[in-house]
């Protein structure tokens, strides 16, 4: 029973990705850019779908340099699903669904979390924040059948809300929609962490 649906969930998305011809599924297949020197924060992702991040960018944008997936799901890169930099503890944090990377300070970032054929629902939501140098941050991405959130929480500074805002599509850019049932409800938050 679990290997059909494997199977069937497989065809799914091979057949998405054919029939799409869009350039952020490319960022499917590669992982996002991780900022290797210079001023850095650690993040760590917690998503249950597919999570791509666009560093340096405010808006989505796939065609960006460094755009890539950092939760992969079915078919694509894992990004950095499982890998641990020595962050902090958490409670939300499960090694099968979560991700911990370098990304630049004093840049933005914006993280999107985007349904996959295991749904039958379509609902996406992007957050943008611009990381402290040396500081920590935890974001929270879900998709459910009735809303799609997203939270960034500090984990150096707990009682500090951060800067967090939905992020929109960059002027001349483009996403690629889905079927399923439409789901609007999206929620952001940047209030301060537990």
């Amino acid at each position: 029973m679990k290997l059909s649906r494997f199977i069937r969930e497989l065809a799914l998305t091979v057949l998405a990705l054919a029939l799409s011809g869009c350039s952020g599924i490319s960022t499917q297949f590669r992982p996002a850019a991780e900022a290797l020197d210079g001023d850095r924060a650690r993040l760590r992702v917690i998503g249950n779908g597919l999570v791509k991040a666009i560093p340096g960018k405010s808006c989505i944008d796939w065609s960006s340099p460094g755009a890539g997936t950092v939760l992969g799901r079915l078919v694509a890169s894992n990004g950095f699903r499982g890998r641990q930099i020595g962050m902090p503890s958490s409670r939300y944090a499960d090694p099968a669904d979560s991700a911990e990377l370098y990304v630049a300070a004093n840049q933005p970032i914006t993280l999107m979390i985007l349904t996959d054929p295991a749904h039958f629902y379509s609902c996406g939501v992007a957050v943008t924040f611009i990381p402290k140098k040396g500081h920590d941050y935890e974001a929270l991405l879900e998709l459910n059948s009735s809303f799609c959130s997203a939270k960034v929480v500090s984990l150096t500074e707990p009682h500090s809300a951060v800067n967090a805002a939905k992020a929109e599509r960059c002027e001349g850019s483009w996403i690629l929609g889905r079927g399923g049932r439409a789901n609007s409800d999206s929620r952001i938050s940047g209030a301060p962490g537990a």
